[in-house]
């Protein structure tokens, strides 16, 4: 009863992997962060644009990593940063602050791996 039990939560564990990178990719998925970062951070219509874009290339990356069984740390962590430094050369120093803040709360799945 036990291995049926634990069988069963590793295929619902490894089926929230896949879903969790077809989501990353999703246009919903983007619109609604996107949304969420653009309430919050106030954006300007060509910061907003650039804000987006940003958002939606590397989210791609990242389901594309995810889906291609290589989610290593290391490499997930690299796109996550490069993510950060396009946004952080975009925003100002106090917007840049809200997004670290923000983006705990509104992407907890681009938290930094070990």
């Amino acid at each position: 009863m036990k291995k049926i039990t634990t069988l069963a939560l590793l295929l619902i564990l490894l089926g929230s992997f896949n879903l969790s990178a077809q989501r990353l990719s999703s246009k919903k998925y983007l619109n609604n962060t996107f949304t969420a970062y653009n309430k919050e951070l106030q954006l300007s219509p060509e910061k907003a644009t650039k804000f987006k874009d940003i958002l939606k290339r590397y989210n791609a990356k990242i389901a594309t990593l995810v889906d291609a069984k290589k989610d290593n740390p290391q490499s997930f962590n690299k796109l996550v940063k490069l993510q950060d430094i396009e946004i952080f050369k975009l925003l100002d120093g106090p917007q840049f602050t809200i997004y670290k803040k923000e983006k705990a709360i509104i992407e907890p799945a681009k938290k930094y791996r070990r």
